[in-house]
């Protein structure tokens, strides 16, 4: 009989039993902010809502450039087209301020969420996470804006070609590590990619 009593708990022992598994399991959450729950997004998704935001803010940037030609001497054509570039860039900055979803991850299901799980997508998140892919307008941008300084042309070049080296540096992260599968801006802005 008396080995029976020790073998039982009291329901103290037991509260305490499940207190430290309470304690053991939120110190595993704690290393592990991101739970495996919230679902990694499909390649062919994010693929998709990348190229909708780049194609809308490029077509944005065309067509303005177009009609600052078609319209206006050559000074306010560059003002046009550097503004339209400005806009292109600040879309793609600030692409994911509503909701954590740009209009390209609002299509196909996607929303952007801080990796410690907790807190809206900000203006400045967005732009951190985002200026790789901004970085393909600021060859434009100074060409427009700069094209009067001494060899403008050849640094808004070579701007423009390192923001498409980003964006194949982006890429290349993306595809390489499907485990996280996290862009630099993701890593830099400490965000992830989720499905609704």
């Amino acid at each position: 009989m008396s080995d029976r009593k020790e073998e039982q708990t009291t329901p103290r022992q037991k509260g305490k039993q499940i207190a430290g598994k309470v304690k053991e399991l939120h110190e595993r959450l704690a290393k592990e902010p991101m739970p495996e729950i919230l679902n990694r997004p499909e390649l062919q998704n994010r693929s998709m809502a990348v190229l909708i935001d780049l194609v809308a803010a490029v077509l944005f940037f065309f067509c303005f450039a177009i009609i600052g030609n078609v319209l206006a001497g050559s000074t306010t054509a560059k003002l046009i087209q550097g503004s339209a570039a400005l806009v292109g860039a600040l879309f793609l900055l600030l692409k994911d301020c509503a909701g954590g979803r740009s209009p390209g991850k609002r299509l196909v299901g996607l929303k952007v969420i801080r990796s410690e799980g907790v807190g809206a997508i900000d203006p400045v998140t967005s732009a951190v996470r985002n200026w790789p892919l901004a970085s393909i307008f600021l060859g434009p941008i100074i060409a427009s804006f700069l094209g009067f300084l001494p060899f403008s042309g050849v640094i808004a070049g070579l701007t423009t070609i390192g923001g498409v080296g980003i964006l194949v540096y982006e890429t290349y992260r993306v595809l390489m590590d499907r485990e996280a599968g996290e862009r630099l801006g993701d890593t830099m802005a400490k965000t992830r990619v989720v499905e609704e």
